[in-house]
């Protein structure tokens, strides 16, 4: 179902390394590559092995009336993210010249749950590529120079191949053209070899390079072979190794390299409105501009070097409430016009932007309806993907919201601007500030800021620190010092809930049109917990989501006693992620809740204060939903805001039902009288019957729905 959105999703800028250049390089000449040659190199991050890369000559053929080498390759990379693994692996079937020429370039590539193929074919003056995944088919003629050479994202036997063809020599600069086909673009980049010093007890050149706004390091051999790599930024490194790097891997949390932990717990961030909090932090990518640190709802006060931020911030929540400018407008001309990864000249782009904006009055009003709809429409999912990918594919993480924000915002003729800093979020129970971007909008002389992911439009929760525009943040430390937060506004209007022993309701899911899994629940019978009189309720949930091209299935049993009411007091999962187990329990009490969770072979436990007559909630166990609707007394033209609790990740949200109209509508064959039931938070809409039976729920960011399997029996034989 029903991805909630985190707070936070950290923009994956790690690894998508793209090039430049400034004038050809004198070529190295002499035989490049040999048949059987075979290199591997080690990949680490903070020490820690994540990775390797490893190629090899196998033959020779013939393509297109030349003599070419085959090079068979492979990248494999693994980290975490919150947790969960995310591993990257690039298999790569490549032609060369004895130059090395590229001629012929066909990769599998697998990036966590996301699997896509490309296939380059080079010709004089162009490149015909044609990518192809499970959401979209491109292809594409891009122009290119005499002697480009390809490099890839994350395929690092590229810089062993690009190396070789440089004759490095100390105090020299060098510029070269590359093609990188995951961007299908070509990039200029200039190399500097600057001095003579030894690497893995051989004797090389030191050489620099700004890769997408981030400095490289390279260590090279006088002959051009390639010992080792870093990244500072991302505090990675490569290094010239043997067989031995494939047996080594291990998997790093990534997002600590990101984040810090917070000294303070919310009980909800996105009703902070006041945050004071000391911070201390390396940014990279950009140089620090102190000006940039203040703004019209954030002040700073403290030292900033071209790196380093050590200093108080205050951020308070200011909502704009309009008017805008009249659009389009043609200053600020940077604030306008396209750039990599914000493809505000795309046709698609425009063509959508124009749609949402349709009868818009001025800017102020275009900006609301263009985030809202990026924020209802593409669904939460690491890609560091621009914009136009992020369109077409309808998934991307906090980067890609804010670049598909920018793009249409600037093809309707409105400036607008790329920034992130720092937000709070919770990741595996652990409180945290971490890296996150979001836009903001130039309206009537003022930058206003919009967050597309997570739905805050002429405003931002106070947990918000603005440190850069496209830069990274790293070596980070917080201490909140002092904050305020707006007080929960809770909206109920209970009814009798009705429920019997025997009531059994079963749900399907279907994404695209395929069918990939069901859950259920059962109220099994009446009892006593802890002394107080209880219905004791079965659900399980089985998804393979396999089915629909992500490579996890997760089986799921669970235990629950409520109230009459539904309110919970006791709730337990045993569940299967692929074959790791995975636990939660929950004890409620006195308003608060003790929640015990077991993941990836931790275990994260936390109290936490609930509002009264809070709902326990478990992203995909429908009946939990269901049974929470039983209690609710609907009327059209209210909006009701539901206290709710999800058990996995140890958040608390107040929920909005809006309640649209009544309408028919037909599941599984049979009509039903429904509310239609608006909910922003989750991005769907609901069909609730007028007795409080949930029999639909549309997800139109994601193609699909949830719905009553018509089959389903009401009563069960006890």
């Amino acid at each position: 179902m029903r991805k909630l959105k985190k707070v936070i999703f950290f923009f994956l800028c790690l690894f998508l390394l793209t090039s430049g250049c400034i004038s050809q390089p004198e070529v190295a000449e002499g035989k490049l590559l040999t048949i059987g040659e075979e290199n591997y190199y080690s990949h680490s991050i903070l020490g820690n092995s994540v990775g390797y890369t490893h190629y090899r000559v196998t033959e020779t053929t013939q393509h297109q009336n030349e003599q070419v080498f085959i090079v068979e390759a492979e990248t494999f990379l693994s980290v975490e993210m919150a947790g969960t693994p995310h591993k990257m692996d690039y298999k790569a079937t490549e032609y060369y010249t004895q130059n090395l020429s590229p001629r012929y370039y066909k990769a599998a590539i697998t990036v966590g749950e996301e699997q896509f193929d490309i296939e380059c074919n080079f010709e004089q003056g162009k490149v015909r590529e044609k990518v192809q995944s499970p959401d979209l088919s491109e292809e594409k003629e891009i122009p290119i120079q005499e002697n480009t050479y390809l490099l890839d994202s994350n395929t690092f036997h590229h810089y062993v191949f690009l190396f070789r063809t440089l004759n490095p020599q100390q105090d020299t600069e060098v510029t070269v053209s590359l093609f990188m086909p995951q961007a299908m673009q070509r990039f200029d980049v200039s190399i500097t070899f600057l001095k003579e010093e030894p690497a893995l007890g051989q004797p090389s050149i030191y050489a620099e390079a700004s890769l997408f706004q981030q400095k490289h390091k390279f260590w090279v051999t006088p002959q051009g072979e390639l010992l080792a790599l870093e990244i500072p930024s991302q505090s990675f490194r490569m290094e010239l190794s043997d067989a031995s790097a494939t047996e080594n891997v291990e998997s790093i949390e990534y997002l600590e390299l990101l984040s810090a932990p917070s000294n303070v717990t919310f009980d909800d961030p996105l009703l902070v409105d006041y945050l004071k909090l000391r911070l201390t932090a390396e940014v990279v990518a950009e140089p620090v501009d102190e000006d940039f640190l203040s703004s019209p709802y954030q002040s700073f006060s403290g030292s900033a070097t071209d790196t380093k931020i050590d200093g108080i911030f205050e951020v308070r929540t200011t909502k704009f409430s309009g008017p805008g400018d009249m659009y389009p407008v043609e200053e600020p001309e940077e604030y306008l016009l396209p750039e990599t990864n914000i493809e505000s000249d795309d046709p698609a782009v425009k063509a959508k932007a124009e749609e949402i904006t349709q009868g818009c009055k001025d800017s102020w009003e275009a900006s609301q309806k263009v985030a809202q709809w990026v924020y209802e429409n593409i669904s939460y999912k690491i890609t560091g993907a621009g914009a136009k990918k992020t369109l077409e594919t309808g998934k991307g993480d906090c980067g890609p919201h804010a670049y598909l924000t920018v793009a249409m915002l600037r093809s309707l003729g409105i400036p607008s601007r790329i920034v992130g800093g720092i937000v709070y979020d919770r990741v595996g129970g652990n409180p945290i500030f971490g890296q996150h971007y979001w836009t903001e909008v130039l309206i009537t002389g003022e930058w206003i800021p919009f967050d597309s992911t997570v739905g805050q439009y002429g405003y931002l929760d106070a947990t918000h620190v603005r440190l850069f525009k496209l830069g990274g943040v790293q070596n980070l430390e917080i201490e909140v010092l002092e904050y305020t937060q707006e007080k929960l506004e809770i909206k109920v209007t209970e009814k009798e809930a009705l429920l019997a022993v025997g009531e059994y309701y079963r749900y399907r899911f279907v994404i695209n049109d395929v069918e990939f899994g069901y859950t259920d629940y059962r109220i099994k019978e009446k009892t006593t917990y802890e002394g107080q009189e209880t219905f004791y309720v079965e659900l399980s949930l089985d998804l393979d989501y396999t089915k629909i091209g992500n490579p996890i299935k997760f089986v799921m049993d669970a235990v629950l006693y409520i109230r009459e009411n539904v309110t919970p007091l006791f709730y337990q999962v045993d569940a299967l992620v692929d074959s790791e187990e995975q636990t939660i329990e929950c004890t409620f009490s006195d308003n608060t809740v003790h929640d015990v969770v077991t993941a990836g072979g931790k275990t994260y436990e936390e109290e936490v204060n609930l509002e009264e007559n809070t709902y326990v909630m478990h992203s995909n166990v429908i009946g939990l939903w269901a049974l929470m609707y039983k209690t609710l007394g609907l009327e059209v033209g209210e909006t009701y805001k539901v206290p709710v609790f999800f058990s996995e990740n140890f958040k608390k949200y107040v929920v909005d039902i809006e309640v649209l109209r009544t309408e028919t509508i037909v599941v599984g064959g049979k009509s039903y009288e429904v509310f239609v039931c608006n909910i922003p938070l989750f991005k769907e809409i609901d069909y609730v019957t007028k007795d409080g039976l949930l029999v639909k729920i549309d997800l139109p960011s994601q193609n699909g729905f949830i719905e009553l399997v018509d089959n389903s029996m009401n009563f069960f034989v006890i």
